[in-house]
Parts: C-alpha cells; structure tokens; sequence
C-alpha cells in the first residue's frame, strides 16, 4: 500500500466520521469557534441578543419544521432507499430534531428571561443544525430529483 492510498484511506475514514457524527460535531465546533472569538473581542451583549432570540428561534424552527415534512415526502427512488439503507436518513432526521428542540427551548428561555447563556448557546446550536439541514435539504433533494 503507497502512501497516496493510506492518506486517501484516512481522510475518507475521517469524511465518513464526520458525515456520521456532524449532528453534534458541527455545533460544537461553531460554540468553540463563537467562546473563543468573544473571550479576545468581548463583541456579546447579552441583553441585546436575548430580545430577538424569540422571534428568530421561532421563525427557524418553522422552517425546520417544514425541511421535515419536506425530508418525509420525498419519494421513494433508488436515492433515498440507499440513504436509507446507510443510515443517512436517520443522521439527517437526528439533525433535525436537534435543531427543533434546541431552537424551542432556547426561545422559551429567552422568553421567561433565565438562563440566559444556556439560551444564547442553544440559540447557536439550533442556528447551526439549521445550516446543516439547508445543506442536507440541498444535496438530498438535488439528487433524488436525478434518480429514478
């Protein structure tokens, strides 16, 4: 085996690692990401964030909510059979469901005005599945139009 082959065979193990587990990878990179960019340039006003984080964590878990319909009613060709059959379906409904609960329970905390940092954080990981699914949306409805 040459090196060429044992890098690629790496980085396609790390492809599928992450395809696998970018529920919670993807989240949790954006939150080190934001802790670390806001602990050099403190650019967070608490106050601030927590008036619109209602209305936008409402609005985006309507359209998670509508990209889950959508996701149950593509039709069942050779595309979604093989996401099926490889679990990706599943990773994509995790996805989903995460952003869901995470986005309507940082809009209730914010609403009632406790926890304010838990809200913010969940606010974040929401709006980040949110990319995720937009993304998932994208691919899976590109291809399963191209399949029979």
């Amino acid at each position: 085996m040459s090196i060429s082959d044992f890098l690629n065979n790496c980085i396609e193990s790390l492809m599928e690692i992450f395809r696998k587990y970018s529920p919670v990878i993807v989240p949790v990179l954006v939150l080190v990401i934001i802790v670390i960019i806001n602990s050099i340039n403190s650019f967070v006003n608490v106050n601030q964030i927590l008036l619109h984080i209602p209305s936008i964590s409402g609005t985006l878990a309507g359209f998670l909510f509508t990209f889950f319909g959508i996701f149950t009613a593509l039709p069942d060709n050779n595309f979604i059979k093989v996401l099926k059959s490889n679990g990706y379906m599943k990773i994509i409904h995790i996805t989903l469901i995460t952003g869901i609960s995470t986005l309507l329970v940082s809009m209730v905390l914010s609403i009632f005005g406790v926890l304010s940092y838990l809200s913010i954080s969940l606010f974040i990981v929401g709006v980040s599945e949110t990319m995720l699914a937009s993304f998932y949306l994208f691919i899976v409805s590109t291809y399963s139009s191209k399949s029979k």
